[in-house]
């Protein structure tokens, strides 16, 4: 079977990216920039150096080709999959586009599966996924995948929701016993995933025709919450937890971050997910990491690489100042 991968060496994609190199019975070809190869066995995989944008290129390169599945993790905006199509229309016989959660309508529903309704009237970046998801659908004659992933984390980063430029500040904080600011009152439930399980439950659909023109979450179901979430880091740097809660209308008037699509646009709901759909591909499926493993796992990958432990202290000074502002707020409010 022959896969192209548009991207491959990002959070979401390398573990995919090693699944099917470590299949022998797949041959693996890679469009990337060239800009993070470090990890990707060179001998094992066809390697075109490029930029998806560059039209000449691409087309040059697909000319004499055609590829059993196509995946693309790094379409962000409909015109992409506008131009997606027609470079592989009639060149791959399923199209895998990676899709969000963030689609849906989340004000709306709690227990979700693939048939809750599309239209995330707050989040710019769900809205363009959800016009991407739009052209496949009116596509014609195009063989199309949807998966939407929740929030996927890695080795080297972890999801935290009110934050700066990186995660590790987050820890810092709860390391230095300083308060660290969760929106609301931490109690919206929020999936998590690994991206190793993530990959692996994808793997089950590449080149799966009964797939074709159907739409899969692929995420962690545990119900957790946010409060769990940092509990657990605390807990496992042998600290204590130190929340102050600020409500997410007061953090998406913030200036400097954009908390109205990060937070308001999605975080804040709880999404409680069924998944029965690609579990159904999966029988007797389980997931690797759970919190405490995902939590562990990071917190191992930073000490051996201890260069990406860095402090955003721009982010430190913002939500000291806010922490201080919101408790002047509270003593001086009179009902």
């Amino acid at each position: 079977m022959k896969v192209l991968i548009i991207g491959g060496t990002g959070t979401l994609s390398y573990p995919l990216t090693k699944l099917i190199i470590a299949n022998t019975d797949m041959e693996l070809t890679l469009i990337n920039r060239g800009n993070n190869l470090k990890d990707i066995p060179l001998d094992k995989v066809n390697l075109f150096k490029s930029n998806i944008n560059d039209k000449d290129a691409i087309e040059t390169f697909m000319k004499d080709k055609h590829f059993d599945v196509v995946i693309n993790f790094i379409n962000f905006y409909p015109q992409e999959v506008t131009r997606d199509i027609q470079y592989f229309k009639g060149k791959c016989d399923q199209y895998i586009f990676i899709s969000t959660n963030v689609v849906l309508n989340h004000e709306a529903y709690v227990n979700i599966d693939e048939t809750v309704t599309v239209g995330n009237r707050m989040s710019l970046y769900g809205q363009n996924k959800a016009l991407c998801e739009k052209v496949l659908h009116d596509s014609k004659d195009f063989p199309y995948t949807i998966v939407r992933p929740s929030h996927t984390y890695s080795e080297s980063r972890f999801p935290v929701s009110v934050k700066g430029k990186d995660t590790w500040t987050i820890f810092d904080r709860i390391l230095n016993e300083k308060e660290i600011i969760v929106h609301d009152g931490g109690q919206s439930i929020w999936p998590i995933t690994h991206a190793f399980d993530f990959a692996n439950l994808l793997y089950s659909l590449i080149g799966l025709n009964s797939a074709l023109y159907e739409n899969y979450h692929i995420m962690n179901p545990s119900i957790i919450t946010w409060d769990n979430i940092y509990q657990e880091i605390a807990t496992q740097l042998n600290k204590p937890y130190k929340p102050y809660y600020i409500e997410t209308d007061i953090l998406s008037l913030s200036s400097k971050y954009n908390f109205e699509e990060a937070i308001k646009g999605d975080k804040k709901y709880s999404n409680i997910f069924n998944i029965d759909k690609i579990l159904e591909l999966n029988k007797g499926f389980e997931f690797k990491y759970g919190l405490k493993e995902g939590v562990r796992s990071f917190l191992e990958y930073m000490e051996k690489h201890p260069e990406f432990k860095t402090i955003d202290e721009v982010f430190n000074t913002w939500s000291d100042d806010l922490i201080e502002k919101h408790k002047a707020f509270k003593n001086n409010l009179e009902i």
